[in-house]
């Protein structure tokens, strides 16, 4: 792996291969990086394609678990109000060395530098719509840029699952400008790396029946929902649930866990960069998301077998689960409580043959059939 600054930028003798630069904003270690970082580690083995990656915020890389080839080149912007021109006139002079340009988020320096640059651009919709939060004048104003840039400025705009999309014409109108649905993928796990848990998590899980859930603590997750529905179960003594992941609402799902009086039962792990342990340890993996895009944890936990529970507004993450077992659809926490006591109870959903079928529905999204459409997309444009 190798980063530079965008001025640093010299012709690597690939004339004759399409360069496509992959954008994403900041190099924090969340679902979208990971998924953009795997998604150029596959596209990477074709060699008619040469891909790099731009991070848009200067702010130097932190993601420790990157690997691989693709070059990381640092942009200029500060911040996301940082909209000065000589930052804007030297990502346009870097745009200018790529074919394509595949966006993975908005913001408007860059996409001034891209339009200036005049190269095709690729634009996806990852679903990062603002639900769960507090929405300012700024964000209004950058949603106002964003659909000028979507419907005069992108040559074609995909989407991570049907509820993204729906969601994106809604709000973006969408009419003139190609669309389509790519769902993401995941990427195959040696099974070397599906070692054994740390010995806190080891220790926690013995004899116990384990909940899990991987993500960002934050608002669109809902972990309140999932919190509250261990409260509901009168029984719980054997029940552990691992919350892994850091956000800016962990302090107050603690503090809920204490209200709530279930903090023996529930384990804030904070960031652990082996989710396949994770998920092959547990006996049930919950997403209690509220209007979640896609829900790429829903995919790795089904290619590990494990029964999935989702709610009804979980936007793409009901989608997935829909397809495959609807009956682990809940309504409310209450119900939510009850099917989690029916499965610890009754081991059906855990069978063999429900392991295979998971299984073989998560091959459906593997991260090579994702690169595999994107290839068709850019020779398309």
């Amino acid at each position: 792996m190798t980063s530079k600054k965008v001025d640093d930028f010299s012709n690597d003798s690939t004339a004759h291969r399409l360069k496509v630069l992959h954008i994403i904003w900041s190099a924090k270690s969340g679902g979208i990086e990971r998924l953009v970082y795997s998604l150029l580690n596959e596209l990477q083995k074709d060699d008619t394609i040469k891909v790099d990656i731009l991070i848009g915020q200067a702010k130097g890389v932190s993601m420790k678990e990157m690997i691989g080839n693709p070059t990381i080149h640092l942009g200029y912007f500060n911040s996301g109000s940082d909209l000065r021109w000589g930052h804007i006139s030297k990502t346009k002079k870097f745009f200018e060395h790529y074919d394509i340009l595949h966006f993975h988020t908005f913001h408007l320096g860059t996409a001034i530098a891209a339009i200036l640059s005049k190269k095709r651009v690729c634009f996806t919709e990852h679903g990062n719509f603002g639900f769960g939060k507090k929405k300012g004048k700024v964000f209004f104003i950058v949603e106002f840029f964003k659909k000028i840039f979507l419907n005069h400025f992108s040559d074609v705009i995909t989407f991570n699952s049907d509820f993204s999309r729906s969601i994106s014409e809604k709000r973006y109108g969408l009419q003139k400008v190609d669309h389509t649905v790519v769902y993401n993928g995941v990427a195959e796990t040696e099974p070397s790396v599906v070692a054994l848990p740390e010995r806190d998590i080891e220790k926690l899980i013995k004899d116990k029946f384990v909940i899990a859930f991987v993500g960002r603590l934050a608002g669109v997750k809902r972990i309140d929902r999932l919190i509250r529905a261990i409260s509901f179960i009168q029984e719980r003594s054997d029940i552990v649930l691992l919350i892994m992941g850091v956000g800016p609402l962990e302090a107050e799902l603690k503090a809920l866990t204490k209200v709530l009086d279930v903090e023996h039962n529930v384990y804030f792990a904070g960031y652990r960069s082996r989710i396949h342990t994770y998920i092959s340890i547990c006996d049930i993996f919950i997403l209690p998301s509220q209007n979640e895009a896609f829900g790429l944890v829903v995919v790795e936990a089904y290619s590990e077998g494990k029964p999935v529970l989702v709610f009804n507004d979980g936007g793409g993450a009901a989608e997935l689960v829909n397809a495959i077992e609807p009956g682990m659809i809940v309504k409310n926490e209450e119900e939510l409580a009850k099917k989690i006591i029916e499965i610890k109870i009754n081991p059906e959903a855990r069978n063999k043959l429900n392991v295979e079928k998971r299984i073989l529905y998560s091959k459906k999204f593997r991260i090579k059939t994702m690169a595999d459409k994107f290839k068709e997309i850019y020779s398309s444009i």
